[in-house]
C-alpha cells in the first residue's frame, strides 16, 4: 500500500465521526472549522502546511472583520489569565507540532468554557429569552463536539460517552433554567476535560 493512499485512509479515519457522534446544532463557525482543519494536517505530520493554514485563516477572517486564533486566543488569555496565546506563537516559530496541538486543544476549551461562562450569567436572569440561551448551549456542545469528540471518540470512547452524557443533562438544566444544576455539571464537564485530555491540554487552563 503507497504512502499516498496510507495518507488518505488516515485523513478519512480522522474525519469520519464516531459512531453516535453529537450532531452539529449551529453553522460552524469558520474559526472552529478551520482549526480542526489544522488538527487533521498536525496528524499527519503536515506541520508545515497547518502552519500555513493558520496563516490563511488570519486572513480570512480579517477581512470578514472577524478576529483570528492570535487574537481569539489573547482575548481569552486576558479572561482566564492564560497563555495560550504565547504558546501558539512559539510552536509555530519552532514548527513544534506537539505543541501546537495542545495550543488548538486548549484554544477550544477555553472557547467552550466560555459559553458555557455566559450560561452560568445568562440563567439566573429571567430577561434572557429561552431561544438565546440555546444557541449557546449549542455553540458549546459544538466546540466539544468538532474538536473533542471528533479527535478522541474513537481512542478514548468511555471518556467521550460520559461527558455527551454531562451534556446531555446541561440541555436539561439550561432548558429548565436550573443555575445551580447546570453550575454543578459544568464543573464536572470542565474537572473531566482537563482530566482525560491532560496529556494534550496546556498546563494552567482554569476549571
Amino acid at each position: 500500500m503507497t504512502a499516498w493512499v496510507l495518507g488518505l485512509l488516515l485523513l478519512v479515519g480522522l474525519a469520519a465521526p464516531p459512531a453516535e457522534a453529537h450532531e452539529m446544532r449551529q453553522p460552524i463557525p469558520i474559526l472552529l472549522d478551520r482549526m480542526y482543519g489544522v488538527l487533521l494536517l498536525l496528524e499527519q505530520s503536515k506541520t508545515a502546511e497547518a502552519i500555513y493554514q493558520i496563516g490563511t485563516v488570519e486572513e480570512l477572517l480579517q477581512t470578514k472583520g472577524l478576529p483570528g486564533l492570535a487574537q481569539t486566543a489573547a482575548k481569552l488569555d486576558q479572561a482566564y489569565r492564560t497563555t495560550v496565546a504565547d504558546s501558539l506563537g512559539a510552536a509555530i516559530a519552532a514548527r513544534d507540532t506537539a505543541r501546537l496541538k495542545s495550543a488548538i486543544y486548549s484554544l477550544t476549551y477555553l472557547l467552550m468554557l466560555e459559553k458555557l461562562d455566559q450560561l452560568t450569567a445568562m440563567l439566573p436572569n429571567r430577561d434572557v429569552r429561552p431561544d438565546t440561551r440555546k444557541v449557546v448551549m449549542d455553540l458549546a456542545r459544538d466546540y466539544f463536539s468538532h474538536i473533542f469528540e471528533e479527535t478522541f471518540g474513537r481512542k478514548r470512547p468511555a471518556q467521550v460517552k460520559a461527558m455527551e452524557q454531562t451534556l446531555d443533562r446541561m440541555d436539561g438544566a439550561v432548558r429548565q433554567q436550573a443555575a445551580p444544576l447546570f453550575e454543578q455539571l459544568r464543573r464536572q464537564l470542565s474537572q473531566a476535560v482537563l482530566s482525560h485530555f491532560a496529556a494534550e491540554l496546556l498546563p494552567g487552563l482554569p476549571g
